[in-house]
């Protein structure tokens, strides 16, 4: 291998005084070295003239001073040493071992993953002494990319990037099941060929798991899924403390499900049998270091897609009763169907009816979904455009968002009935910028009813393409439903003024009434017998002892009312008690011991509030945000319990803000991953609960209070820092009483 040296003119010495740089100083090469490896720069060294004057050529071994450790030789000479005699496996760097390792492959020191030997056989013609014997560039590209495309085959072409599982699980909205430390959550995965339903399997971020370990799991998911042994795995996460696997969605169930299906044909049987037998002897085939058994072998635990050819009465029992009428709306020619299997997957993947402005889908599970086109809408100021990934013709393009004066007056037609919808309005930004994958906040303004309304975010429709905003819910019964909606703006802070385009309004089913905010209540039980148990009295006399009121020594069934109502400690600072739910360690702290900069008069008033049991609380003034920063002291924690950190506030007589929702923001580098939560101070409407993480509630003294933070006690105290941030507005009229940790 030869290097170019550039033999430069003094005329280029000023212009080469500019791009000097410090830390080149290694890179300097002495003029002795140079002029040796061109036999004093000869002409027979000469290969031509560049920008800086003459180039010649010199073999790299004048320059290079990187050898290997167990003898002199230089690296290119080495390397081609390596490649003759079939040792290439003492070139590769330990780090490069450990990576191929992870993606179970083994190094023996006889074989060698095929992306090292492609490339290992096109960098030995590089260093070829004679020209002729090298390759050219092109066939060098050929040959690298060759070599990254053995590299990404197998598990590592399995990689799934977060962002997508969270648009599949809809940011994890849908829980199925918990397997020990995995939760288990159903998705649909969009590709090239249309969507996927997934199952989610989530490892608890509390559990450890070697990196090493996570790659040899996945290997042996994806041999066992290749073999029948488990559902087919689709792709696997690793990001950061993220562990997800990706399976395939068994729709069809498992064969418990269907051994009394006197449809199910013996053809089908047979075809059961032998798929899970091959699974059973893939699992038994293996060498005595990796042999398993499955242990388990029963009806329920044989998944089977639905790829068993069913008979045609089968995929008629799939289709809507009125599917013949549901094709005549639309223009595709219903001749041209001649199975049922094939009309169910055409009305799965969705259909044009009614001149294209309506589009109809229907569920895995049979429910029925429409949406319809914006030309049905009524505008003022309206262009139409084609748009790419939009399921009709024509999209409406509204150059102002301040002022989009859109009228809806339409009603549903083909929905299921008995059943939970959502309408969504579905639209996107006109100008292409980088948002945000999670919630995006929109605060679109509009009147339904006679009634002024806001719905605060928008998130992205799978594929990632649109973006849809919830207007409102309904019951779909035997009653006409009509909308009759005027949307007037967007936020102009959030959304800009660039216009958007309008596909339509969608109705989806809405499958689980859970999304209506179960998760914002807290666990409600029966209140415990309020008696002070003697080993919970021993833990909590030292915190009794720093009561100035001197109660220690009050009677049991005294001190156990005091308790359950709270005691103040620490000369007023803080409020301890006990749960009246299930008997654990509760405390509350004073709003201006962790309000930061609380003294400051311009955002904050501190004043006495007779409704408070502290001596003042904490006003917020003319700020749109606040931080809370404090050390939660474990003492005054049960062990090992699930806390909630409760905001206690109300809102002045004067307060007309603060209707929009709020950011909490973990300002620690260890929450990252879950860095925001969003809440409010105010109930927000029903379209806008299953958006919004925590909502306030009325507690017995009289005040609000809104969960505001999450974590686990343990003998260490707890370092919290917080920050509230509004989305539009000021917090004027927010008064504080303090925090309080309870646990969930």
């Amino acid at each position: 291998m030869t290097k170019q040296v550039v033999h430069g003119s003094k005329g280029k010495q000023d212009e080469a005084d500019t791009y000097k740089v410090k830390n080149l100083e290694h890179m300097k090469i002495p003029l002795e070295q140079i002029k040796l490896a061109t036999h004093d720069f000869h002409d027979d060294f000469k290969i031509g003239r560049g920008g800086y004057g003459k180039v010649y050529k010199a073999d790299l071994f004048h320059f290079d001073v990187q050898k290997l450790k167990d003898d002199q030789e230089y690296l290119p000479h080495a390397a081609k040493r390596c490649f003759k005699q079939n040792k290439l496996d003492e070139l590769i760097n330990p780090r490069l071992k450990t990576e191929f390792e992870k993606r179970s492959f083994i190094f023996d020191g006889k074989t060698l993953p095929d992306s090292i030997s492609i490339f290992a056989a096109i960098a030995y013609k590089c260093v070829q002494g004679n020209r002729d014997d090298r390759p050219t560039m092109s066939n060098i590209v050929e040959e690298l990319e060759k070599a990254l495309r053995s590299q990404v085959q197998g598990v590592e072409a399995l990689r799934i990037p977060l962002e997508t599982i969270r648009f599949a699980t809809q940011d994890f909205s849908e829980i199925l099941e918990q397997e020990g430390y995995v939760m288990v959550y159903k998705g649909v995965i969009s590709h090239s060929k249309g969507q996927k339903a997934v199952i989610v399997k989530r490892q608890d971020h509390k559990v450890g798991s070697h990196e090493n370990d996570f790659y040899k799991d996945i290997a042996s998911l994806y041999s066992f899924s290749q073999k029948n042994v488990i559902p087919p795995i689709l792709g696997f996460c690793e990001d950061a403390s993220e562990r997800i696997v990706v399976f395939e969605h068994m729709v069809n169930g498992s064969l418990k499900e269907h051994v009394k299906n006197s449809s199910l044909t013996w053809k089908q049987r047979l075809k059961i049998c032998i798929d899970a037998a091959r699974g059973l002897a893939y699992i038994h085939s293996g060498s005595d270091s990796q042999y398993s058994i499955h242990g388990d072998i029963k009806s329920n635990s044989i998944l089977i897609d639905d790829d068993w050819n069913a008979d045609e009465w089968e995929w008629k029992q799939k289709l809507p009763e009125d599917y013949n009428k549901i094709i005549s709306m639309s223009e595709f020619p219903s001749a041209s169907i001649n199975r049922s299997k094939d009309l169910y997957s055409l009305l799965s993947s969705g259909i044009l009816l009614q001149n294209e402005k309506l589009w109809f889908s229907i569920g895995m599970n049979g429910v029925r979904n429409e949406m319809v086109s914006a030309k049905l809408f009524s505008f003022k100021n309206v262009k139409w455009r084609s748009i790419r990934k939009s399921r009709f013709s024509k999209v409406a393009k509204i150059s102002d968002n301040l002022n989009l004066n859109i009228k809806i007056h339409i009603k549903p037609q083909l929905l299921t009935l008995d059943m939970m919808y959502g309408a969504y309005l579905v639209f996107k930004f006109c100008n292409p910028r980088k948002v945000s994958s999670q919630l995006l906040y929109v605060n679109l303004k509009y009147k339904m009813a006679g009634e002024t309304l806001n719905a605060y975010f928008a998130k992205w429709r799978d594929g990632g393409e649109w973006l849809m905003v919830e207007l409102f819910r309904f019951w779909n019964n035997n009653e006409t439903i009509n909308c009759d909606i005027l949307l007037e703006s967007f936020s102009h802070y959030y959304c800009g003024n660039w216009g958007i385009f309008v596909e339509g309004l969608e109705f989806n089913a809405i499958h689980s009434l859970e999304e209506c905010k179960d998760n914002n209540r807290l666990n409600v039980g029966k209140n415990v017998p309020r008696i002070l148990k003697p080993d919970l009295y021993i833990e909590c006399l030292e915190i009794i002892k720093r009561s100035e009121n001197n109660i220690q020594n009050a009677p049991k069934e005294e001190l156990s009312v005091l308790l359950y109502n709270g005691i103040l400690i620490d000369k007023g600072e803080k409020i301890f008690s006990l749960s009246k739910v299930n008997g654990k360690k509760c405390h509350m702290l004073r709003a201006k011991a962790v309000i930061c900069d609380s003294s400051n008069v311009t955002c904050y008033n501190i004043k006495p509030q007779a409704q408070s049991r502290f001596e003042d609380v904490v006003e917020i003034l003319l700020y749109h945000e606040f931080r809370i920063k404090c050390d939660v002291e474990t003492q005054l924690l049960s062990s090992d319990t699930s806390y909630a950190c409760f905001l206690v506030f109300k809102l002045s007589e004067k307060c007309h803000g603060l209707k929009c929702p709020v950011k909490a923001r973990d300002l620690l580098p260890a929450y990252a991953n879950q860095r925001t939560k969003i809440i409010c101070f105010r109930t927000p409407s029903e379209a806008n609960l299953n958006k919004i993480k925590w909502i306030p509630e009325q507690r017995e003294d009289g005040w609000m209070e809104v969960i505001i933070w999450e974590t686990i006690s343990d003998r260490n105290n707890i370092p919290m820092d917080l920050k509230l941030i509004t989305f539009q507005g000021t917090m004027s009229g927010l008064i504080i009483s303090g925090i309080e940790f309870r646990p969930i």
